[in-house]
């Protein structure tokens, strides 16, 4: 539904999806549904209530970090006219809007569909925004720019439902060169480009993590081909979905399985 230039397609369904949380947000505000199937519904959408009572904030999803400078100006408009004028920067190459009113969820997601833009698995047990090294394209270390290959795979995680029903959240990570600056190696699931025998590829890595329990990624393939990229990250996402632990919240982490 975007009409404007974008970085990356954004999902067909996403219309719809709009349509369906400003009915939810109808709903939510008559009484029809509890506090607790709203927050079920919206987190996945990148829409968290904030402290200060009736507010909200959005997170815009950036694949890579990237963004045009009219898609810039759309996110400045948007939390100027409905949040507070102020933007936060994210450690995962997100945007977010502060202080959202309810009744401006919808229509500040729909500005920001319009300039090609989502808050779409920005929360919640999803396929989080894919980061890459924020040097990719110009650094002159690394072996390829992996910034395509972040945005074709956000493209095919993007529709699918399955995104957005995980047991926790699923982080994914793109580094361009050994220095790994994306920190891909301590990600659920982390690519770090190569060449083998003039094939550009990726070694990947798998069930990395910070916080509790923090661990370096197992090395899962020294080599799988640019072109195998999205078989990968669908296989362990599938993985994750039937063996991931959906009881406990804090053994949830795909570096627990």
């Amino acid at each position: 539904m975007n009409t404007a230039q974008s970085l990356y397609r954004l999902p067909a369904s996403l219309a719809d999806d709009l349509a369906q949380l400003q009915q939810r947000i109808a709903q939510f505000k008559a009484g029809d549904i509890p506090a607790a199937r709203f927050q079920a519904f919206r987190v996945p959408q990148g829409i968290y209530e904030q402290r200060e009572n009736g507010t909200y904030m959005l997170r815009v999803r950036l694949p890579a970090g990237r963004l045009l400078p009219g898609q810039m100006r759309a996110i400045a408009a948007v939390a100027k006219r409905y949040g507070n004028g102020e933007l936060h920067l994210t450690s995962r190459q997100d945007i977010q809007v502060h202080r959202v009113a309810l009744d401006a969820i919808h229509p500040a997601l729909t500005a920001l569909a319009e300039a090609g833009l989502s808050t779409q698995g920005g929360g919640g047990n999803t396929v989080r925004n894919i980061a890459a090294c924020p040097h990719a394209g110009v650094c002159p270390h690394e072996v390829f720019d992996v910034t395509p290959h972040v945005v074709r795979l956000t493209e095919f995680l993007l529709p699918d439902p399955l995104s957005y029903q995980l047991p926790r959240k699923y982080k994914i990570a793109f580094s361009g060169c050994g220095e790994d600056c994306a920190t891909a190696t301590v990600s659920d699931l982390g690519f770090i480009s190569t060449v083998c025998d003039g094939v550009q590829g990726f070694a990947v890595y798998v069930g990395g993590g910070m916080g509790a329990n923090s661990r370096v990624g197992e090395l899962l393939d020294p080599f799988v081909p640019a072109t195998r990229v999205a078989h990968v990250a669908e296989a362990v996402k599938r993985v994750f979905d039937q063996h991931g632990n959906r009881k406990n919240r804090h053994r949830a982490r795909l570096r627990f399985l």
